[in-house]
């Protein structure tokens, strides 16, 4: 007896669809439907699209400036003038050089003075 006769080797006039290949489910389309089993949700149309994208847009710009009012608000000559995005990053770049200069004048007359600062805030 061969061993396609003893049923170990599939029949080469089987499909793949009957031999389990090609997406073969254990679910019948309507199980697929009633069931616990979700059918794949429909595709957006361009206009869906469309709209996820506008409304995308809108909160990265929202997001982008709540976060430059933030800087505004911490950085001295920002508050309260005409919100300039150039200007808010300008004069951050500045804040943030003249703390640094500080930082190591104040680094400076500490050891002048005897003292020791440790090397992370150097």
């Amino acid at each position: 007896m061969s061993q396609q006769q003893q049923g170990k080797m599939p029949r080469q006039d089987q499909s793949q669809h009957e031999q389990g290949g090609y997406g073969a489910s254990s679910h019948t389309p309507d199980e697929l439907l009633e069931g616990g089993l979700q059918a794949k949700p429909p595709r957006l149309t361009e206009e869906e699209k469309k709209m996820n994208h506008i409304a995308s847009e809108r909160k990265r710009r929202d997001n982008i400036r709540a976060q430059f009012d933030r800087l505004a608000a911490i950085i001295p000559g920002c508050e309260g003038q005409a919100r300039s995005e150039g200007l808010i990053l300008s004069k951050a770049v500045d804040f943030s050089q003249y703390l640094i200069d500080r930082r190591y004048e104040l680094v400076s007359q500490i050891e002048a003075l005897g003292g020791t600062v440790r090397e992370d805030l150097r």
